[in-house]
């Protein structure tokens, strides 16, 4: 086919068809899809099967042969001249809507020439648009060398179980495209590493501390509840410190979220929260010209909070020293960091080692 001959046919498909490409986008937002509970048929919940139908639909309202594959994953074939499949695959969950919206996430609006609701960008609109694209070639009547198969992923954002699932069961492509970034080509992704954080039981001041959402964004809000007088505690620009119960304060941080593959410009509110806790240190050097602290289980704390905790103090007074209650001697060498906390470590160890 001619090239200025295509050309011209996919503009006047993108002007014919506009309208219906917003209208069955705003039918995928408007669905909640984050990940829920497992229920027969529905793997990842009831908000994915239920996209997932609905693409599904949308699909078949085109012509296209669709198929739902058991509630895992879905998709929409326009056979060709071979049956050798050349696939895109996006996906309709989403990550949990989060804070900060005007409106509703799952309400699909237009505001000054853009649309706003979770999911338009990251991947319902790619997803609708990969739809659209098959029907361009339908109904042009010509035949394809080969099969287009448009899948239609139900858990990307929480694990790839559906991939997983469909390559155990389904023969996979020769060749996959999926519109599900912000560059021309993507030849596979960088590796991801997922885990989870446990603290030792928590003896001390802080009763609780929770943040974000999701394991792929960075967080918004957080929070920390201490055994403290909240009068006695400053709020700052970002933090806000409210009593919660006698003798206890919620510190709670307000950042600025986005998603943890492109981390510029967001602000963590777990680190505010922790940078907070440390300033109280700095507050007391400050206001009452302390010149050390005396850990009480020592040996409980995180190294890795120990460790900041150095640098955070040594910045401010090279002479700084912390005096650690240690039943395990192996941890010294995080607590007892310059000559003042040597001496008291070789005066414990003489003396009870």
């Amino acid at each position: 086919m001619d090239e200025k001959l295509l050309l011209e046919q996919i503009d006047a498909f993108v002007a014919e068809n506009r309208e219906n490409v917003l209208r069955d986008l705003k039918t995928l937002v408007d669905i909640n899809s984050v990940e829920g509970q497992p229920q027969p048929g529905a793997p990842f919940g009831p908000g994915p099967r239920k996209a997932l139908e609905a693409a599904l639909d949308i699909a078949a309202g085109m012509g296209l042969d669709a198929h739902n594959c058991e509630g895992y994953i879905g998709y929409a074939d326009l056979p060709g001249a071979s049956p050798t499949q050349i696939a895109t695959i996006t996906h309709l969950d989403v990550v949990p809507e989060g804070n900060g919206w005007t409106g509703s996430p799952f309400d699909m609006v237009r505001r000054d020439g853009y649309v706003v609701g979770r999911g338009v960008a990251d991947d319902k609109g790619p997803a609708v648009l990969t739809l659209y694209a098959a029907k361009f070639f339908k109904q042009q009547g010509a035949t394809l060398p080969y099969t287009l198969r448009i899948l239609l992923g139900a858990n990307e954002e929480t694990g790839m179980k559906d991939v997983d699932y469909y390559l155990e069961h389904y023969p996979q492509p020769a060749f996959c495209f999926t519109p599900d970034a912000e560059f021309p080509v993507c030849y596979g992704e960088k590796g991801g590493y997922g885990g989870w954080l446990v603290s030792a039981p928590l003896h001390g001041s802080l009763i609780d501390f929770q943040g974000g959402v999701a394991h792929n964004v960075v967080p918004d809000r957080a929070y920390a509840l201490v055994r403290a007088d909240a009068s006695a505690l400053k709020d700052t620009e970002n933090v806000k410190v409210t009593a919660e119960a006698d003798g206890v304060a919620r510190i709670s941080a307000f950042g600025k979220g986005g998603h943890a593959a492109m981390p510029a410009g967001t602000v963590n509110a777990i680190a505010l929260v922790v940078d907070y806790l440390l300033d109280c240190v700095g507050g007391w050097m400050e206001e009452f010209s302390i010149d050390g602290l005396r850990l009480d289980v020592a040996y409980l704390l995180d190294e890795n909070f120990m460790r900041r905790l150095h640098s955070y103090v040594r910045q401010r007074d090279e002479g700084f020293f912390l005096l650690g209650e240690m039943v395990e001697f192996d941890k010294t060498s995080v607590i007892f960091q310059n000559p003042k906390d040597k001496r008291t470590e070789d005066y414990i160890t003489g003396r009870f080692g």
